[in-house]
């Protein structure tokens, strides 16, 4: 059974194919940083999927950014499927202290 979490390698590969694009070292991608990626990730054939890859990213950057930076922790998370679980989990603890 796969626990959703991903592996040592599979996190070193998301930096290894992503980790290029973060150029200053912020910790993650910013939004300049994801339409990089996106231009140069894209198949000129394949409209659909380069502008599916787009809102994708925007939407990752728009749910997730702190200071204008989705941090690497968040980008494997969302890889691994654990991101919107967190999200949820940080939600509703944050409804609690604020009801308490």
């Amino acid at each position: 059974s796969h626990d959703g979490t991903l592996r040592t390698s599979a996190a070193e590969s998301c930096s290894t194919l992503l980790g290029p694009f973060d150029a200053e070292r912020k910790g993650g991608l910013s939004g300049y940083d994801l339409w990089r990626m996106t231009q140069r990730k894209w198949d000129f054939l394949d409209v659909f999927g380069w502008w599916a890859s787009k809102l994708e990213w925007a939407f990752m950057w728009v749910l997730c950014q702190k200071d204008g930076v989705v941090p690497w922790a968040d980008i494997r998370d969302q890889y691994d499927g654990s991101l919107f679980e967190r999200i949820e989990r940080d939600r509703q603890a944050n409804h609690l202290t604020s009801q308490g």
